[in-house]
């Protein structure tokens, strides 16, 4: 069986939460999924790129109803963000995956557990 060794004593006993503010992230997934009213909803995953402490850090975010006019304002900042100006009638996520862009966090309470969120994106 492996082993795993680590000073527990050192070990934190939770992971600080990532601190609200403007960041530098890698998009790592875009999954769309289904949601509850039988639209369309987009899961997005990053990783901290810059600043500081919090490099390395994963974060996320969903962007709602990108099926309709309201929620495809978030992809269309999304990609403004990652470096894209969207054009023609249609954004494969893929695409975006692997590229850089600036992200502002917030927190919210999830079960009772401070988390760091995806709140809008930065261009």
């Amino acid at each position: 069986m492996p082993v795993i060794e680590a000073n527990w004593n050192e070990v934190p006993e939770e992971i600080p939460v990532i601190p609200e503010g403007e960041y530098t992230a890698e998009l790592i997934s875009a999954d769309v999924v289904d949601n509850a009213k039988g639209g369309i909803d987009l899961n997005l995953g990053f990783r901290i790129t810059e600043p500081g402490d919090v490099v390395g850090r994963i974060v996320f975010g969903r962007l709602w109803r990108v099926d309709t006019k309201d929620g495809q304002v978030g992809l269309k900042r999304l990609s403004k963000s990652c470096g894209i100006e969207p054009s023609g009638t249609s954004i494969d996520t893929d695409d975006l995956k692997g590229l850089t862009c600036r992200v502002l966090t917030n927190h919210r309470n999830v079960n009772g557990t401070l988390m760091a969120s995806v709140k809008d994106f930065l261009f």
